[in-house]
């Protein structure tokens, strides 16, 4: 009998091997069939904004341009500005606006001072580090969909059309909010050699491309029920099938079992969502009354029970997620501009509540009011507490899961940090190498003062953040040779890349990625979180992930369970792209001894809904799929068995939402996804990328490396950030993404190539 690991799994070293042949495998693997289909970054006008927006062709040798939010031309023309009743109807429009904000504002008060969030709840929890809108944004988003609602309706019934079809053109009748422009841009330093913290002006061009607070992009038009914000309908005019129905039946869950193991490690996962809080949050409505609702009616009684509210309680601001049988569960709608830079209103469109830049703004914010209380002030370094973690939340009560204000619980430049215990260790790494880079430099260049020093330092760590995450996660979460096809993966030498910065590219995070495919991957979460006491060795213990959300002690306590924890991600395998949600995210997210736990796959389905994403069908079709004319057409994506599921709970294939299709998909080669998820996610990496003026191996910008500190910054690894800043960790696998083994073996720290900070010395 072969020799086993720990685990009662077969030696890595023979796992790994098959790997290898694998890989060999791979380069002779042609490219998937949508991302074929994918050439990013070509021109495209979209009538859905003033911006444009890049999509897809129709082939890489062709010059067929896909243009999302196409719109059909006005109904019989009574729906251009010039038509002799519109005018007339939008006036109506605009006098009826007030009345109908006054009873949503009324109505949702009601709800709030009736069924207010309780601190400690799931409800609260889930909304911790969400920063809900406040007041005076509620009172401009329900003015301005007021607006545009009743615009809307007054132009339908004047021109005997549905109000559905006039939303599709209320930017061409150009009306004017009421309401003040909610956003501002600084005046651009073209000569810049650092990046806002609020994304502005990296586009010189556009320099609100990518700012905190602007509303995401769109790659197709909103399918809002009544064109405004009404969440979709299914075809039928009926409503679809309850969120939590969906996700019970279609992504159940399952127990790990090795046969799902992958090679690649739990890091994958882990690392992701970093990414994920860098480039997107979806601020929650924070209603007339300062403070966020309950969705859901709780029986004071029986408080583990969660119902419907009665038809008369509802609000504008809710969208839960109900049934089967006594289940609610309370889902706040995501705030939403209903106003374009332009000052018109138009469709809802929601609103980023971070920088789209991949810019480490987990560490370091989106403004300087959250930068300036984490920096000392003093040789660029960032505050900590206790052992080089995080510094201390000035109400650990509000911000954590604790009883005292004294507890321990962390901030940093991402207010979800306490989260999970593996993201906290991952902020707690990057804030010590923060630290540790800020000294090398100030060794090598000791004329430099606080600002420079911090500057730089906030410099060379997004560079390693987008260095590691291009040269490792993408090539994982799309394929390796889709990546390379599309000029993703760094080269290897100390060049820069030639594509470089493309000024017409709007890295703006767009609205499918951030509610859809990047969600997919909450399917390789795992429930059982390992912990090592060395790499290769057997758990020493072990952690459930939803017993920890929101208490970071579990991190820093006992001394060595951050090393601990490290280990445990770059040790267990993640699982397979899977068709299921584990246990603890889908029946016991932030579940409490007296509360219900939350089911984010339910949740998912329904911010997808309300953000009023299109169906999967229609994304297949623009990505060159077949059209979803009847269940069988499904299969080529999705297997047999899954479709007859969705056969079950969808009545129309057109209506399957487009996350649950993306989460169903068969991985496509060696990527993470299926092969429209897998078109997406190109997509936005490849605008993340050529979008930023400041992206690490572009040369001729103001903020570009030099040639020799490019070399440096390209040696940077994961397995190198461990070394430099666990707390006793001496040898690692070279690779932290996959398993440990004969073909990624576990070396000495010391022959981990650094980073030599020569290459930035001055003389003073």
């Amino acid at each position: 009998m072969g020799a086993r690991s720990c685990s009662g799994r077969p030696a890595a070293a023979a796992l790994l091997l098959l790997v290898l042949v694998l890989a060999l495998v791979l380069l002779l693997v042609p490219a998937p069939a949508a991302a074929a289909r994918l050439r990013p970054g070509l021109d495209c006008s979209c009538g859905c904004s003033s911006r444009v927006v890049r999509m897809f062709t129709c082939g890489l040798d062709t010059p067929c341009c896909v243009t999302p939010c196409r719109r059909p031309p006005p109904t019989n023309g009574t729906l251009l500005a010039s038509n002799p009743r519109t005018a007339p109807a939008v006036e109506a429009g605009r006098a009826a606006a007030p009345a109908c904000t006054n009873a949503t504002v009324t109505r949702d008060s009601q709800l709030e001072r009736a069924h207010p969030v309780v601190i400690g709840t799931p409800e609260y929890h889930h909304g911790v580090g969400t920063d809900p809108v406040g007041v005076d944004g509620y009172t401009r988003s329900v003015t301005d969909y007021c607006l545009a609602l009743s615009v809307a309706n007054a132009v339908a019934g004047a021109n005997n059309v549905s109000t559905k079809d006039v939303a599709r053109h209320l930017l061409e009748l150009r009306v004017n909010s009421s309401m003040p422009n909610p956003w501002t841009v600084p005046p651009c330093n073209a000569s810049a050699r650092y990046r806002n913290l609020d994304g502005s002006c990296n586009n010189l061009g556009n320099p609100e491309w990518g700012q905190q607070g602007r509303p995401f992009v769109r790659l197709l038009c909103p399918r809002y029920a009544d064109g405004v914000y009404e969440p979709p309908r299914a075809l039928d005019g009926g409503p679809l099938p309850s969120a939590r129905l969906l996700r019970r039946l279609l992504l159940p869950n399952a127990p790990f079992k090795y046969g799902d193991a992958h090679v690649y490690t739990l890091l994958t996962m882990q690392w992701g969502q970093l990414l994920a809080h860098d480039t997107a949050l979806t601020r929650d409505f924070m209603g007339a009354n300062g403070f966020s609702a309950q969705c859901c009616a709780i029986n004071n009684s029986t408080p583990s029970h969660r119902s419907p509210l009665p038809a008369n309680e509802t609000a504008s601001i809710c969208l839960p997620a109900n049934g089967p049988g006594p289940y609610c569960l309370s889902i706040v709608r995501g705030n939403a501009s209903f106003v374009t830079s332009d000052g018109f209103v138009g469709p809802g469109e929601q609103d980023d509540d971070v920088n789209s830049y991949i810019d480490a703004s987990f560490v370091y914010g989106n403004s300087e009011a959250t930068l300036a209380a984490l920096r000392t002030n003093q040789s660029g370094l960032l505050a900590t507490s206790g052992n080089n973690w995080l510094p201390p939340s000035a109400n650990a009560t509000v911000d954590c899961d604790a009883r005292n204000r004294s507890d321990v619980c962390f901030t940093a430049g991402d207010a979800r940090v306490n989260q999970n215990t593996q993201l906290t260790a991952l902020q707690i790494l990057f804030l010590r190498e923060h630290n540790r880079v800020a000294r090398e430099l100030a060794r090598v260049n000791p004329q430099w003062d606080d600002e420079r020093l911090f500057q730089e330092t906030r410099r060379i760590i997004i560079a390693v953040f987008q260095h590691i995450t291009y040269s490792r996660l993408v090539p994982i979460y799309v394929g390796a040779v889709t990546a390379n096809r599309f000029n993703l993966v760094p080269n290897e030498f100390c060049q820069y890349d030639q594509n470089g910065y493309q000024p017409t590219v709007d890295a703006t995070t767009f609205n499918e990625f951030a509610t859809a495919s990047n969600r997919v991957f909450h399917g390789i979460a795992q429930s059982i979180l390992k912990l090592f006491g060395q790499v290769g060795g057997c758990p020493v213990g072990k952690l459930r992930l939803n017993e920890w959300m929101d208490t970071p002690v579990a991190v820093v306590q006992p001394p060595e369970r951050l090393d601990q924890l490290l280990l445990g991600l770059s040790t267990q395998p993640m699982l397979k792209a899977a068709r299921w949600i584990t246990e603890a995210l889908g029946e016991h997210l932030f579940e409490t001894d007296r509360d219900p736990g939350q089911d984010l796959g339910a949740f998912d389905i329904q911010r997808g809904r309300d953000h009023g994403l299109p169906p999967y069908c229609e994304y297949r079709r623009k990505l060159g799929g077949r059209c979803c004319r009847s269940w069988r057409d499904l299969e080529d994506y999705i297997d047999p068995e899954v479709v007859q599921k969705m056969r079950k709970v969808y009545r129309d294939p057109r209506d399957v939402d487009l996350y649950v299709g993306l989460f169903l998909e068969r991985p496509n080669g060696f990527a993470l996804t299926g092969p429209t998820a897998a078109a997406l996610n190109v997509e936005q990496f490849w605008r993340w990328k050529h979008g930023d003026r400041f992206f690490y191996d572009f040369g001729g910008q103001a903020g570009s490396f030099t040639p020799a500190q490019l070399c440096e910054i390209k040696k940077a690894t994961a397995s190198r950030l461990y070394c430099d800043n666990g707390d006793s960790i001496t040898s690692v696998q070279r690779d932290l993404f996959v398993q440990p083994g004969f073909l990624n073996p576990v070396v000495d720290c010391r022959s981990i190539p650094a980073l030599n900070f020569s290459a930035w010395a001055e003389s003073a």
